[in-house]
């Protein structure tokens, strides 16, 4: 695992794959208030440390983490913007494998800093996650933003689940993710964010429901509008295609019928 052989010192794995609801057949399904407080004791994170997220890669899955966190009731979290690259592009102290310096400091907060009451109170905004019910409840009276790539979003390629149909769900506009990221890995100005939503007709003051594959992609499109100030407004579809695309048809032409206008 390349987390193991080098990292950003005192670093821990915040790992969506086991931080999630394993119970359901979605990947990294968000997790339930049960299942995140018990990580979050494991590894010892509480309410009042300050949380910097960052990824292997440039920008991609510590939007989810920054959203998991936020919506679990965790106000300081932060970004590294273009990851780990761009921290190595600074010369930062690297830690290699064998080393890890935040079991140290795990260990001396353990017999040292004593929890406080509400440290580990973490409640998850439950109307930030939506199910396809909530999808079609909602829909019409917000945006509903796809941030897969315009040949999936159009039907035109295959997608990477070959057993799931292709297409998008009716009524969204598309975003794909990448276009938010600039060539050097991070996100773009807040005033080229915003042109690049005034494109897609996403203007004033009302929910935004965004989607990808699997639920990680798409919070790269949700915290970019965190940095525009529509952070109050975001939700989550969290099976997205993963769940929209197993839907057999005429379960999805009854949703249609129920929820047409």
């Amino acid at each position: 695992m390349a987390f193991k052989e080098e990292r950003i010192p005192y670093s821990q794995l915040f790992n969506l794959n086991k931080i999630a609801d394993l119970s359901k057949p979605k990947p990294h399904t968000f997790p339930t208030n049960e299942i995140f407080i018990e990580h979050m004791k494991k590894m010892d994170i509480r309410k009042s440390d300050t949380i910097i997220l960052y990824d292997r890669v440039n920008v991609f899955s510590s939007p989810r983490g920054f959203l998991t966190f936020k919506w679990f009731g965790h106000n300081d979290v932060k970004i590294l913007n273009g990851g780990f690259p761009r921290y190595q592009q600074l010369n930062g102290e690297i830690e290699k494998e064998g080393t890890f310096n935040v079991e140290k400091i795990n260990e001396y907060r353990k017999n040292h800093v004593p929890i406080k009451e509400g440290d580990f109170n973490y409640i998850l905004e439950s109307n930030r996650i939506y199910n396809l019910e909530k999808v079609y409840e909602n829909k019409d009276n917000a945006f509903l933003i796809d941030a897969r790539s315009e040949e999936r979003y159009e039907g035109k390629v295959p997608e990477p689940r070959k057993s799931l149909r292709i297409g998008h769900i009716k009524g969204a506009l598309n975003l794909f993710f990448k276009y938010l990221i600039d060539e050097s890995g991070r996100y773009k100005s807040n005033e080229e964010i915003e042109s690049l939503y005034k494109k897609i007709g996403v203007e004033g003051d009302k929910d935004i429901i965004g989607y990808c594959g699997s639920g990680l992609t798409a919070c790269i499109d949700l915290f970019s509008l965190c940095l525009i100030g529509k952070e109050k407004y975001l939700r989550l579809y969290d099976g997205s295609w993963f769940d929209y695309g197993n839907i057999p048809e005429e379960e999805l032409k009854k949703f249609e019928e129920k929820y047409q206008k």
